[in-house]
Parts: C-alpha cells; sequence; structure tokens
C-alpha cells in the first residue's frame, strides 16, 4: 500500500533482494508484492539478469548483459567510467558515462 494512488507512465524491475523485509516481514512477501506491481498491462522494463519474478508480457521490455534481452549489452569495460556497446534487434548503440560500477552500466542500459 506504499505506493496506493500512484500513477507510473514506465515500471522498471532492476532486482530483488533481501531489502524491506522490515516492512514485508518475509521475502516471499516481499516478491509477491513486486510481482503484483507489474501484473498491469503498463510499460515496463524487465532486468533478465536478476532474479525472475512473474509479470505480465504485456507492454514489457526486457534488458541485461548475461541473459538474453531485447536491449542487450555485448561488449563493456568499467575501467575510467562506462563504456558499453548495446543493441536492440537490429539496432547498435554506445554507451559512454564518467559513472561508475556494474550497476550504473544496468541502469543506463534501462535509461
Amino acid at each position: 500500500n506504499r505506493i496506493e494512488g500512484l500513477k507510473f507512465v514506465a515500471k522498471i524491475f532492476t532486482n530483488i533482494t533481501q531489502d524491506h523485509l522490515d516492512f514485508h516481514g518475509t521475502f516471499e512477501n516481499y516478491k509477491e508484492a513486486k510481482e503484483l506491481f507489474f501484473t498491469d498491462e503498463s510499460l515496463k522494463f524487465i532486468n533478465k539478469d536478476a532474479l525472475a519474478i512473474k509479470f505480465n508480457v504485456r507492454n514489457a521490455f526486457t534488458y541485461g548483459i548475461e541473459n538474453p534481452a531485447l536491449y542487450q549489452i555485448k561488449a563493456y569495460s568499467l575501467e575510467e567510467g562506462i563504456s558499453a556497446i548495446a543493441t536492440n534487434k537490429n539496432q547498435t548503440f554506445h554507451i559512454d558515462s564518467p559513472l561508475l560500477g556494474l550497476f550504473n552500466l544496468y541502469n543506463l542500459l534501462v535509461a
């Protein structure tokens, strides 16, 4: 109920970890709450490299580095920032950023 009443233009599933157990009580309750958030037909982006959750595939786009996805990193370097080559079907694009860390590469890919 923490997001009740909010309207989202797009939803992004980045990952699911042991966070928020203070609110949900158990990991299973937390996972169910996340899955419920992605059951509608709204625009959504799903990280295919994270622990799998159930989601409505309508208007869903996937992204990832390790597992096959619609938006896919083909090569990357994390030295001195981020430099990556990504694909989307027949398109190739470059990601260059001064940000550090693999988690930021995921964030940039879905942005």
